[in-house]
């Protein structure tokens, strides 16, 4: 079965490694803008350098301010989110 998600705007969290950065790829396959945020910078950078196009930002869920900035660089970039 062949995922499509073309024109959708997604927002992953802790998205620079592991479960999330799969995640983030198979979003990108299929179509997806897709924006992450994760604590570690040096996870950021190894993401973006990984999947041209992917936006990202350092945010950690649990501070309010943090997401509110999440949401608001993943706005900006992506028009919106689905």
């Amino acid at each position: 079965m062949e995922l499509s998600a073309k024109g959708k705007r997604v927002i992953i969290t802790a998205g620079g490694s592991g479960i999330g950065l799969a995640i983030a790829e198979v979003f990108l396959a299929a179509g997806a803008r897709v924006h992450v945020c994760d604590v570690d910078d040096g996870f950021l950078a190894d993401a973006r350098a990984k999947l041209p196009g992917l936006g990202a930002t350092h945010a950690d869920v649990g501070i309010a301010a943090d997401v509110d900035r999440l949401f608001e660089a993943a706005i900006a970039a992506m028009g919106g989110v689905d």
